[in-house]
């Protein structure tokens, strides 16, 4: 009977050889690159979900100011209020022992406190509603991911609404 065949991938590797060393450094490249592609992916996610959120609440006019942006923001940031609401009364009713709806409570009072921090320091992003071309643009948005990129963001924070409101009243700080 003759013998048959060995193709390369029956060949055993040696552990320690050139070519063990190659196809670990490519199993470990394409690992880097699938969780880089992930972590991307679940940003965009997000941001995604923030530009709907903006976008179901958009009203008719052709640019906003800086104070109704603000308010705009927090709306945004009251969005959950309504549910925890909800989650609290059902807590209040009944003698169960386990808390229903604790993952969600869990998960609501997480990205609440982020966005909190988010907005007290560095500031929140934010569709640019001030910019006219910006606001159509948003309008005319689909919904889809591929296109959230082409949004132009604004950062507002807590300093940014303390600068407005003392601007307003007429208050000027002069840096010494």
């Amino acid at each position: 009977m003759p013998k048959s065949q060995k193709t390369k991938s029956e060949k055993v590797i040696h552990p320690y050889s050139r070519k063990a060393l190659q196809a670990e450094r490519r199993y470990s490249h394409d690992k880097r690159l699938s969780k880089a592609r992930k972590e991307r992916s679940s940003k965009l996610d997000i941001l995604a979900e923030k530009l709907k959120w903006f976008h179901d609440h958009l009203d008719d006019r052709e640019v906003y100011t800086k104070s109704e942006l603000f308010d705009m923001v927090e709306n945004f940031r009251k969005r959950f209020d309504e549910e925890l609401q909800q989650i609290s009364i059902v807590h209040s009713v009944g003698t169960r022992k386990s808390k229903q709806y604790a993952p969600r409570e869990a998960a609501i009072q997480i990205t609440k406190e982020m966005e909190n921090n988010e907005f007290e320091s560095v500031g929140i992003e934010v569709p640019d509603f001030l910019n006219k071309a910006n606001l159509l643009a948003f309008r005319n948005w689909n919904g889809e991911m591929k296109y959230v990129q082409n949004f132009k963001l604004r950062k507002i924070s807590t300093n940014d609404r303390q600068k407005m409101e003392a601007t307003e009243n007429g208050v000027t700080k002069i840096d010494s």
